[in-house]
């Protein structure tokens, strides 16, 4: 049973006589203490069950760099993951680092004209990390909580990150990208690498890496085939055939199970993988499951405190969007229609951001940072 489970079994029921008696112990079924220090997931548990556990830490400037426990997680080093309870408890710590990563303007001339992307510089760098971002975006999703909390992970293992806009966010302020062979997109892209190679940015022999999300990880595998670079990483974007069968780019997918957007994401990408590996490519891949609501998840959003975070996981189960298991009912998208009016007098910035915790939760189409360490391990061992 999750935390969030617990919560809602134990809320006090209003009534005449009184909140109820709490129950009575099951007779030969050991119940132990889980302590989680700095998180939730802590409580009183059946041995063997399966417990969520989540540091709490601010994902805009903080990373998890392990877990200190006396029972494994099936995610060590993420920032949240499962843990299956031993007989005589466990005490989970993890182990948090701050890490600075200041992105700043780069402007670059290409044909197309001027193009000021944003951009931190690690010197020498582990390798180059170009990003481009959703549809609904602009080079500003990088200051999302999860996307932001991927970029930290990259900062402290050396790697530099640019993030380029592409031609609709130019003309728009947001929009997708044009993967076509010869678009002003794939051209911007290809000047960008040169300049920064010139620059000294991308020094000869320096890995050069692609990474997407949505329309900008299709993007990410297309120019990843077309400029011959070393990794493409993919946050729910399986790609295209013609681009993962030109491509010799070690590939990562980094999918969501319940993907309203590409509903086989998985199954293309699962068959994308088994070809690149017979052709020796290696790669990795990663389907994000729902996660269960926790009283205090939606602090990860700059300017949600603790009581408004309860206050919206109340809501998720006392409205049916979530189960008595804290996982979604509903995907992301209807989820948070139905909380619009508890958003309604939210800043944007603060709505869009719950918005996009609660689709992660879902395992709908969001860029997470559920498996940031697993997929900078991936860039590691390339």
């Amino acid at each position: 049973m999750t935390l969030f489970a617990l919560v809602a079994a134990c809320r006090p029921q209003a009534g005449p006589e009184g909140p109820p008696d709490p129950p009575a112990p099951t007779p030969g079924v050991e119940r132990v203490e889980v302590v989680v220090e700095h998180g939730e997931g802590g409580g009183d548990h059946l041995v063997g069950s399966t417990v969520f556990v989540a540091a709490t830490l601010d994902p805009t400037s903080e990373i998890v760099t392990r877990w200190t426990a006396s029972a494994p997680l099936a995610l060590p080093r993420e920032w949240n993951g499962d843990v299956e309870v031993p007989a005589g408890g466990v005490v989970l710590t993890p182990e948090v680092r701050s890490v600075a990563a200041e992105l700043t303007p780069l402007t670059w001339s290409v044909a197309a004209g001027e193009r000021t992307g944003r951009a931190i510089r690690s010197d020498p760098p582990t390798g180059v990390v170009m990003f481009f971002h959703g549809a609904s975006y602009s080079v500003a999703q990088l200051d999302e909580p999860a996307a932001r909390s991927v970029l930290l992970r990259l900062v402290d293992a050396g790697y530099s990150v640019v993030a380029v806009p592409s031609e609709a966010e130019v003309l728009s302020g947001t929009g997708g990208w044009n993967a076509s062979p010869g678009s002003d997109d794939h051209d911007t892209v290809e000047a960008v690498w040169d300049a920064l190679e010139a620059d000294g940015w991308a020094p000869p022999g320096v890995p050069r890496i692609a990474w997407g999300m949505s329309s900008g990880g299709q993007f990410a595998h297309a120019v990843g085939a077309a400029l011959q670079l070393d990794v493409v990483l993919a946050h729910c974007a399986p790609g295209g055939t013609a681009d993962l069968s030109a491509t010799s780019a070690a590939t990562g997918w980094y999918l969501a199970e319940r993907d309203g957007t590409f509903p086989t994401a998985v199954t293309d990408a699962r068959g994308f993988q088994a070809a690149l590996a017979g052709r020796g490519i290696a790669t990795d891949l990663y389907v994000h499951p729902r996660t269960p609501v926790t009283p205090l998840r939606f602090t990860r959003v700059p300017g949600v405190d603790a009581d408004r975070s309860r206050a919206l996981a109340d809501a998720l189960l006392d409205r049916g969007l979530a189960g008595a298991d804290g996982l979604m009912l509903e995907s992301g998208a209807e989820a948070g229609r139905a909380l619009a009016d508890l958003l309604a007098g939210d800043a944007a910035d603060v709505r869009a951001g719950v918005l996009a915790e609660i689709e992660i939760l879902a395992a709908d189409h969001e860029l997470y940072d559920d498996a940031a360490s697993r997929m900078v391990a991936f860039l590691g061992a390339r």
